[in-house]
């Protein structure tokens, strides 16, 4: 989403003939902001805002709509353009109940915010209480945040802030990117407000994520894949993706291969694990033209996954069971060797006779044994009488000595969510989709789940990547679980790089969005939808034997208009006694460091937080230094 004043939406405004709204609806929680977004704006032109209902819901003159008390209204906007006045368009605007649940902000000093009057709850001498988003903020079209909770020393999922289904993951230069499809982008409430089934048939776009350490991952933003805005124009959906890296004429390739819905598969091309991204072929790779890849002979004709083996030769696989009449061995699975700039076929695709399959293939290569792992299907044993004991929905593997088989007997390495998390919605979101990943010698399983969306009521079919460690014994036998907890840090963090602020292991009210623009290929999120008491935490900052002086963030104003308040840090946890430093806000619209010297010392390797008593900020990185003085990073 663009956030009004950055500088994502300076040449759509200036190109644009006429203005467009991006925002139609809003939802937003009682003492909440939001901002209304343009698609386009005419050059030279004025915007009003106007609320019908300004006790329900303000609206500032930048377009900034505040909660004002539970209800609905209508906010009309209007240009101003050559001396004529028209009506651009009206936004419905939900205001729903704050959330009860409190946090205590720091004890303040003189320089610090003043304490509330006592009430039944807060004593004379306690520290403001601000609230804090208990449940998940429904996003309106144009954002797609879920600002929900990420409990601290709880690693799973990944990430909270978008939903995120079908994670694949790869390894780039000691950094671990998974890619996944972006469950948020079904998320689009009416005016109704209610949340809409994930039917998938909307989503043409990714998800992506990074990590050095396995537990605090960077936000690495929103891959447009499928659609007119996307580099495959020509396809309608962006489904499960599978990613390889190859060296090709001695320069670093990397390729997204996407399941079109269930009629084919596409492949993206890149000179770096997060872009940008081009359709190298203009057309499926994998289409009911390709030989032995029929409605009859692959139903579903989806869900790949690739390897590229030791010698450089790359290999792909897919398909699924679809309505296939033989529910044991539909012979709907297929592998192919993929042309050595792998964007094309070098044969025509082979069989992978997978027992009980449904979807959704892997593939990896473990101490020379190539294991091909799927999805079983939903179906029980009246219709698999020779293969109920593989179970339902479960993650299967098979082993061969080659890519292509023959393979081994199919076990049982992962069992359904619903085997290790209470309360699931009873629907067919419950499937599996997995990705084994191997680092440093160990094994991680990346899967979905509905349990974040089901904690928060949300029973419409919405998912979320977590990682657990897979075990080998020694005869090669894979097993694997889900978990809340998650895996264990990797090395350590280091916060004396300029890190982005959208890294970070736990977390609470905050979500992401578009920030300034990078010398880089990434492309650049901040952290957003920033309240009073919201935080972020990273797990593992090793700050060595010499304590660091000074804590910088750089930040702007969300709105365009100067924000002023506080940021606390903490080292191990939130409390008064783990303060190290005190960060005064006051910005505008352009981004700048602030930094404060740190009020006690900061050793060894620690958990960090900041805690934001500020609102409508854009937070965009942050550092600690050793000099006596700080001076900003060049960037």
């Amino acid at each position: 989403s663009m956030v009004l004043g950055s500088t994502a939406g300076t040449v759509s405004e200036a190109k644009a003939k006429k203005a467009a709204l991006k925002t139609k609806t809003i939802t937003v929680k009682v003492g909440k902001t939001k901002k209304i977004v343009f698609k386009s704006k005419r050059k030279n032109a004025k915007y009003t805002f106007s609320s019908n209902k300004k006790k329900i819901a303000s609206v500032s003159k930048k377009g900034v709509v505040k909660g004002v008390k539970k209800g609905k209204a209508v906010i009309t906007v209007k240009e101003v353009f050559q001396k004529k006045k028209k009506t651009l368009g009206k936004v419905k605007v939900t205001v729903t109940k704050a959330d009860s649940k409190k946090t205590i902000l720091p004890t303040p000093t003189v320089s610090s915010v003043s304490s509330p009057a006592p009430t039944a709850n807060v004593t004379p001498v306690a520290t403001p209480t601000v609230t804090i988003p208990a449940t998940v903020v429904i996003p309106t079209p144009s954002s797609g945040p879920t600002e929900t909770k990420k409990i601290i020393g709880k690693n799973n999922p990944i990430a909270t802030q978008r939903y995120m289904a079908d994670p694949y993951a790869i390894e780039f230069e000691g950094r671990v990117y998974v890619y996944g499809t972006n469950d948020s982008q079904s998320m689009v409430i009416g005016a109704d407000g209610k949340i809409p089934e994930n039917k998938y048939s909307n989503i043409n776009t990714l998800n992506c994520y990074s990590t050095s350490d396995m537990v605090n991952w960077r936000d690495e933003g929103i891959i447009q894949v499928a659609g007119k805005n996307g580099p495959a124009s020509w396809a309608k959906n962006s489904w499960a993706p599978a990613v390889a890296h190859k060296k090709i004429d001695g320069k670093d390739k990397f390729f997204i291969y996407f399941a079109d819905n269930g009629s084919g598969i596409g492949v993206l091309e890149g000179d770096s694990p997060t872009g940008p991204w081009r359709d190298p072929i203009g057309k499926q790779l994998i289409s009911r033209d390709t030989p032995n890849c029929g409605g009859a002979e692959v139903p579903w004709l989806f869900d790949p996954a690739v390897l590229v083996d030791d010698d450089g030769q790359g290999y792909l696989y897919f398909g699924g069971i679809g309505e296939a009449e033989d529910r044991e061995h539909p012979n709907c699975i297929r592998v192919v060797k993929l042309t050595d700039n792998m964007i094309g076929l070098k044969e025509e695709p082979q069989v992978i006779d997978a027992p009980a399959p449904f979807e959704d293939s892997g593939i990896n290569k473990f101490n020379g044994k190539y294991y091909y792992s799927y999805c079983t299907n939903w179906d029980g044993s009246d219709k698999r009488p020779t293969t109920s004991n593989l179970g339902v929905a479960t993650i299967a593997y098979m082993v061969s000595d080659t890519p292509m088989g023959p393979w081994s007997e199919a076990k049982v390495v992962l069992k359904n969510p619903t085997y290790y998390f209470s309360k699931l919605p009873n629907n067919d979101k419950n499937n599996n989709h997995h990705c084994m990943f191997e680092k440093d010698g160990q094994i991680y399983m990346f899967y979905h789940s509905q349990k974040m969306a089901a904690d928060k009521g949300i029973t419409q079919g919405y998912r979320t990547s977590g990682v657990d460690l897979v075990q080998m014994d020694a005869n090669g036998n894979l097993t694997s679980k889900m978990t809340l907890k998650g895996v264990e840090q990797v090395g350590a963090f280091n916060p004396y790089e300029v890190v982005e602020a959208e890294t970070f292991a736990w977390s609470e009210g905050t979500s992401t969005t578009e920030g300034p623009k990078q010398n880089n290929t990434r492309s650049n999120r901040v952290l957003s939808s920033i309240h009073r008491g919201d935080y972020v935490g990273l797990e593992g900052v090793e700050f060595g034997a010499t304590a660091p002086k000074h804590v910088a963030v750089k930040l702007a104003s969300e709105t365009g208009e100067k924000v002023e308040g506080k940021i606390y840090v903490y080292q191990n946890e939130i409390s008064n006694e783990c303060q190290i430093a005190e960060i005064p806000v006051s910005v505008d619209k352009d981004f700048k460091y602030i930094s404060a010297e740190l009020t006690k010392s900061c050793t060894g390797k620690q958990k960090v937080f900041f805690v934001f008593d500020v609102e409508g900020i854009l937070v965009d990185t942050w550092t600690f230094t050793k000099e006596a003085s700080f001076t900003a990073p060049t960037e």
